[in-house]
């Protein structure tokens, strides 16, 4: 009697995301809260604009680390092109990027407003 090779799969990034979801399917207190009446499920579940609202707060959060990092960039580039010896004049470069740099925050604000206003979080053009 010959026994059938025992199926061995990869424990790979690529299928990590898969077991963790299967996993979770078949935790305990994922069947716990499918066994509660459907009142007290919605209680411990978050709505969508609550959902919303902290997706906002986390994109502000990026944000304002975003800002900081530029702003670091900038003095760097700043300390970097200025020689000691001669007295350079940066304010068109640093005009220039701060257009760039109002633009792109111009633009991640919109998008903040529109899905307050109920835009879908995901942009698909």
């Amino acid at each position: 009697m010959t026994m059938a090779p025992k199926r061995c799969f990869k424990t790979n990034e690529s299928t990590k995301s898969v077991r963790v979801a299967c996993r979770s399917l078949r935790s305990l207190s994922v069947r716990r809260l499918s066994e509660l009446p459907v009142e007290k499920q919605t209680k411990y579940m978050m709505d969508q604009k609550d959902l919303m609202n902290k997706m906002i707060q986390d994109a502000e959060k990026k944000l304002e680390k975003e800002k900081m990092h530029t702003r670091a960039m900038k003095l760097g580039l700043m300390a970097g092109s200025n020689d000691l010896i001669t007295d350079t004049d940066c304010s068109e470069e640093l005009a220039r990027a701060a257009e760039v740099v109002d633009k792109k925050l111009k633009a991640i604000r919109e998008r903040i407003k529109a899905v307050e206003a109920g835009a879908p979080i995901i942009k698909r053009d």
